[in-house]
C-alpha cells in the first residue's frame, strides 16, 4: 500500500521498485493518484487494475493492482461518505478477503468520516475476513479524540492495527506521523501475519507491507528465486509416435464429424504421452519488469534514498537538504530519459513491421501489451439493466448480445417500397463451380504460413505443434478435408470460436460499448482457406467480380483504387461535370 501523490508523476519509480525487490506481491494498492479522468493508461504485466475517482478534489483517486492469479468476485464503489472507498471481494489460494481501501483527504470532515465509517461497518458480515488499508489522514501516534474515536471504532468490529510506526517524513519541518493504515480482522483463516514499513522516497510517505499466510500453507522461503514450471513436448519421441500410427480410424471413416474427433482423439494422446515438465529458476537479479531500467538507474535510487534517510536524520541541514532536492530532481529526469531513449530507439528499429511499433507505443502509454487473452471485466449490465458480476453469467450476456445484435439491428431497418427489386444491372452466371481435390502440398503451404498467436486450439494442439508435426499428419487430414468438400458438411469442432470483447468507449458495464475478436481453429481456417482458392479461382474466371473491386483480389488494392477515383474526377471536371463523393463504412 503506497500514496502515490500521483500516479502519472512517479509510475516509473514504482516500477522500478517492484522489479528491484525480493517481495512477489499479489495486491498492489495506491492512493491519492489524481486520476482526473474516468480512462486508466497505466499498467503492470501479471496483474489487473480497479480504479475510482470521486472527484472530491484533484489529488483524489485509488488504484488497485490484483495478481491475475487471484479472483475478484466482486467491487463496490464509494460504500463509505466523506471520503473515496473500493471494496473488493477476492479468492486468494482458496481464501475469500474482503479489501477495504480508503482514502480521505484532510480538508473532509474527520467527524463526518468516522460516522460514516461506523455504519459500513455496522452493516459487515463478522464472519469473514477484512483487510482496512489506506491513507486516512488520521495520525495514530497522535492522541486526540478524532484519533481515539476512530481506533475505537475499528477495535469495537475486530479490526487490529497492523501498522503503528511513522509512515510518513516531512524533510522540510522534521514531522513524523502515522496516516498510512493497515487494519485486520481474520477469522482464523490467515496466520503469521506481520506488517511492515519501507522507508522509500518515491513520495514522502513511505509504503505500507501487509504479508499473511492461509492457515496450514507454509510460506516457502524463495525470496531470491522466481520459479517457473513450463510443460515441454518432445518432438523427436512425439513424431515417431505419429509415424508409426496408421490413422486407419480416420481414413475408414465416412462421417467428417468422427473422422475428426479420431483424429484428435489420437492427437492428444500423443501430445501427452510426450509432456514432460521442467522447473526453471531465474534469480531475482537477473528478472526485470521493465527492460529499461538499467542497473544505474537502480544504483542512483539507492544513492536518493540514502541521501533521504540522512535528512530525515539532520531535517535542518540546509546544504544537505538542497543535495538531495537536486539529486533526486536530476534522477527524475534520467529515469524519464532513459524510458523515453529505449522506446524511440526500438521504435526506429521496428520500421516495417507495424505490429511491433503498434506493441512499443501502446506500453510507452502503459497500456496492456501482454499476451494474456483474459480480459478483466468485472461486471455488466444484463438486458433488464441488472448488474452481474459471476464470470459465466458475464460471458453468457456477451454471447447473447454479439449472437443477437444482427438481427436486432436489422429489425430496427426500415424498407420502403419491399415489394420493389432492381435487377437491371444483375448479370447471371450460366458456369457451375467445381471444387477440385484438396493436396497434402496445399494444407502444409496453408499451416506453415499460419501465426503462432492468432488462435486457440483444443486437445494440446497448438499452432506450434502443429508445424513441427504437420508432415506426420498430412494423410489424415487431407482425408478429412475432402470429406467435408464431398459430403457438404463443414466439421462442427472446426465451428469452435474464442470470442474475445474489446472495450471501445463509454460505459464498461454496457455490451454495445465492446466489439468482439473472434479467434477460430487453426485447422478451421486451414480448410476454409482451401474453400477460398476454389471460390475466388471460380469468380474471376467466371467475370463475376466488379471491375470495380479493388479490395480482396490479386494485383488490386487501395492505390489502384486511388488512382481509378482520381482519374474518373478529373475527367469529370474535364467535361465541366460536377462531382459529388459518398463514402461509406
Amino acid at each position: 500500500s503506497m500514496n502515490i501523490r500521483s500516479i502519472h508523476k512517479h509510475f516509473n519509480e514504482l516500477i522500478i521498485f517492484l522489479s528491484t525487490t525480493d517481495i512477489k506481491f499479489d495486491i498492489i494498492c495506491l492512493f491519492e493518484t489524481w486520476l482526473e479522468k474516468d480512462t486508466f493508461d497505466f499498467h503492470i504485466d501479471g496483474f489487473k487494475s480497479y480504479n475510482y475517482y470521486k472527484k472530491l478534489n484533484k489529488s483524489d483517486g485509488i488504484t488497485v493492482f490484483i495478481r491475475n492469479s487471484c479472483k475478484v468476485n466482486s467491487v463496490h464503489l464509494g460504500l463509505i461518505n466523506y471520503c473515496s472507498s473500493m471494496n473488493l471481494n477476492i479468492t486468494i489460494n482458496e481464501s475469500v478477503l474482503n479489501l477495504i481501501c480508503i482514502y480521505r483527504s484532510p480538508s473532509l470532515l474527520q467527524e463526518n468520516f468516522l460516522d460514516s465509517l461506523e455504519i459500513f461497518l455496522d452493516d459487515i458480515d463478522n464472519t469473514k475476513s477484512y483487510i482496512l488499508c489506506g491513507d486516512i489522514n488520521i495520525d495514530l501516534n497522535k492522541v486526540d479524540v478524532y484519533t481515539v474515536k476512530y481506533q475505537n471504532i475499528l477495535s469495537y468490529y475486530g479490526f487490529k492495527s497492523c501498522i503503528n510506526e511513522v509512515t510518513r517524513v516531512n524533510v522540510t519541518n522534521g514531522s513524523a506521523s502515522c496516516i498510512d493504515h493497515f487494519f485486520l480482522k481474520h477469522t482464523n483463516v490467515f496466520n503469521n501475519i506481520m506488517g511492515y514499513v519501507c522507508q522509500n522516497s518515491i513520495t514522502d510517505h513511505y509504503s505500507t507491507i501487509l504479508s499473511f499466510n492461509k492457515i496450514g500453507l507454509v510460506r516457502q522461503k524463495n525470496n531470491i528465486v522466481d520459479e517457473e514450471y513450463i510443460d515441454y513436448v518432445l518432438f523427436d519421441k512425439l513424431k515417431n509416435i505419429l509415424n508409426q500410427e496408421n490413422w486407419d480410424t480416420v481414413l475408414n471413416s465416412s462421417n467428417v464429424d468422427t473422422a475428426i474427433e479420431f483424429f484428435l482423439s489420437i492427437i492428444e494422446n500423443s501430445i501427452k504421452n510426450c509432456k514432460v515438465t521442467k522447473c526453471i529458476r531465474v534469480p531475482k537479479s537477473k528478472t526485470k519488469i521493465k527492460k529499461w531500467i538499467t542497473s544505474g538507474i537502480v544504483t542512483s535510487i539507492r544513492i536518493r534514498d540514502k541521501l533521504f534517510n540522512k535528512l530525515k536524520k539532520q531535517p535542518f541541514n540546509s546544504g544537505l537538504k538542497n543535495k538531495y532536492i537536486k539529486y533526486r530532481n536530476l534522477l527524475t529526469k534520467v529515469i524519464k530519459y532513459a524510458r523515453d531513449m529505449y522506446f524511440s530507439k526500438n521504435i526506429i528499429n521496428s520500421k516495417g513491421d507495424p505490429k511491433k511499433v503498434w506493441n512499443l507505443i501502446n506500453e510507452a502509454m502503459y497500456n496492456n501489451t501482454s499476451n494474456d487473452k483474459k480480459i478483466n471485466i468485472s461486471s455488466i449490465l444484463d438486458s433488464e439493466n441488472k448488474i452481474v458480476t459471476d464470470s459465466t453469467d458475464i460471458a453468457n450476456q456477451f454471447n447473447t448480445f454479439f449472437a443477437t445484435v444482427g438481427e436486432n439491428i436489422a429489425d430496427q431497418i426500415k424498407i420502403h417500397n419491399p415489394d420493389k427489386i432492381y435487377k437491371s444491372n444483375i448479370k447471371v452466371n450460366s458456369n457451375t463451380i467445381f471444387l477440385n481435390h484438396i493436396t497434402k502440398k496445399e494444407i502444409k503451404s496453408h499451416i506453415q504460413s499460419c501465426k503462432e498467436s492468432t488462435s486457440f486450439f483444443t486437445c494440446n494442439l497448438t499452432n506450434h505443434i502443429i508445424k513441427q508435426i504437420i508432415d506426420y499428419i498430412l494423410v489424415p487430414l487431407e482425408h478429412i478435408f475432402n470429406l467435408s468438400l464431398s459430403t457438404g458438411i463443414f466439421p462442427n469442432v472446426f465451428k469452435q470460436t474464442l470470442i474475445i470483447p474489446l472495450f471501445k468507449h463509454g460505459d464498461k458495464q454496457n455490451c454495445s460499448n465492446y466489439r468482439p475478436i473472434s479467434l477460430t481453429y487453426t485447422l478451421s481456417k486451414v480448410l476454409e482457406k482451401c474453400i477460398k482458392t476454389r471460390l475466388y479461382d471460380f469468380l474471376e474466371k467466371s467475370k463475376i467480380f466488379s471491375e470495380n473491386q479493388f479490395g480482396f483480389r490479386h494485383n488490386k488494392g487501395t492505390s489502384i483504387a486511388l488512382q481509378t477515383l482520381i482519374s474518373c474526377i478529373h475527367n469529370k471536371l474535364d467535361q465541366g461535370n460536377s462531382t459529388l463523393g459518398i463514402f461509406l463504412d
